[in-house]
């Protein structure tokens, strides 16, 4: 039996091949769209900085947005859950 009479006799396993294909190909495109333009611009400013001999800041402002798009999603979701005690009690 080959493989492709496997895949027609039973849609169960075609289905979990395809999804076991689909979630190899979704990891590879999130290192591919998302990660390594992240990498390559952190590896870029780290050459710029040596090339021009300076420091790099400590803080950045990716994280300090990243920091407080944290703080206020934690305290919408205190709120949310707040708000929601208040009207089912």
């Amino acid at each position: 039996m080959s493989i492709i009479q496997a895949l027609e006799q039973n849609p169960v396993f075609l289905y979990l091949s395809i999804g076991v294909l689909g979630l190899l190909v979704g990891s590879f495109l999130n290192v591919v769209i998302y990660r390594l333009p992240i990498m390559l611009q952190k590896s870029w400013r780290q050459e710029c900085l040596t090339f021009l001999e300076q420091e790099e800041s400590k803080t950045t402002s990716h994280e300090v947005f990243n920091y407080l798009s944290h703080v206020l999603f934690a305290l919408f979701v205190g709120i949310g859950l707040a708000h929601s005690k208040i009207f089912l009690s």
